[in-house]
């Protein structure tokens, strides 16, 4: 989106009782698969409410609501009071294509502009709580998820994304890696964490220029060639592990949910040793693009031969 649009912005966001604000609507085609939200600026102006500077001027303040973007359209917002100013709607960003699963609800959706590879990310990242108080004291950074290699950042960059708690916003920055295979990571870079979910929607980015020669679709690969990357990363993982099996428990599903995301698998993979390009490999384990894989995935034909 694109624009300032003049609207107000209550403090409690609940459609069903009525404290619920419709801002504008997007058209047929432009909607969101799911609900998205987005940390957005809205400058209030004090005059318009019968408040004035003290040299009896009206001033203005800038401060961060939350923009809630649903399925049917509608953009709503709410603040951390309520609220009646201009909104930045630049902060609705985001692609209605299918994108690439990376952890939890959060889909990464890549297209190439003019030369220039756009990353965007959508999603939340789920509640979590880091608990260290003192670390966060000494701004330390916590990893939230793996980034795949075609979606590089060029540089550092620091980003304010829409918490779920009402008047919640994170710190968010991106992470370069210059590791072959790799595409670096975001961190959460802010100073108190309360156990809070994380929306990543909106955050866009341009990737670095050495990936922006990858080809975006990776799963157009010969069976031959799947075969043998595939059982050297199996071979790799029975002499560490003795099985696949053994592995996928210790350093890939570690949370037992059965099936594993992008950020979970390339943390498992750093683990194993292994040093190949993960987002490739990532591609000829998920051949259908479920953004997940599971034991079964990992194993299959484990010690077979060459066809």
């Amino acid at each position: 989106c694109r624009g300032i649009l003049v609207g107000a912005c209550p403090q409690e966001h609940a459609p069903e009782s009525g404290r619920s604000i419709l801002l504008a609507r997007l058209p047929d085609g432009m909607r969101p698969r799911h609900a998205l939200q987005f940390a957005a600026q809205c400058e209030e102006l004090d005059g318009a409410r019968g408040r004035m500077a003290a040299d009896g001027h009206s001033s203005i303040r800038s401060h961060l609501v939350t923009l809630i973007v649903t399925p049917d359209g509608w953009i709503s917002g709410f603040g951390l009071r309520d609220t009646e100013g201009a909104v930045d709607l630049s902060a609705v960003r985001f692609s209605t294509s299918r994108g690439m699963a990376l952890t939890d609800a959060v889909r990464a959706h890549v297209c190439d502009v003019s030369g220039d590879r756009m990353v965007v990310l959508q999603g939340p990242v789920a509640e979590r709580q880091f608990g260290d108080y003192r670390a966060c004291s000494r701004h330390c950074s916590r990893l939230l998820l793996e980034l795949p290699e075609i979606c590089q950042p060029q540089h550092e960059q620091a980003f304010i994304v829409a918490g779920g708690r009402n008047g919640g916003f994170h710190l968010i920055r991106t992470k370069f890696s210059p590791h072959v295979g790799s595409g670096g990571g975001l961190e959460w870079a802010d100073c108190v964490y309360n156990r809070d979910s994380i929306h990543l929607s909106g955050l866009l980015y341009r990737a670095a220029p050495q990936v922006a020669q990858l080809p975006l679709d990776i799963n157009d690969w010969i069976p031959m060639k799947r075969f043998v990357v595939v059982r050297d990363f199996q071979n790799l993982l029975q002499r560490k592990f003795t099985s696949c099996e053994v592995a996928w428990h210790r350093v890939f599903d570690v949370s037992g949910r059965g099936h594993v995301d992008f950020s979970e698998f390339a943390q498992g993979c750093k683990i194993s040793g292994f040093c190949g390009n993960v987002t490739r490999l990532w591609s000829m384990l998920d051949e259908h693009g479920r953004g997940q894989l599971t034991l079964h995935d990992l194993s299959a034909n484990e010690g077979a031969r060459e066809p």
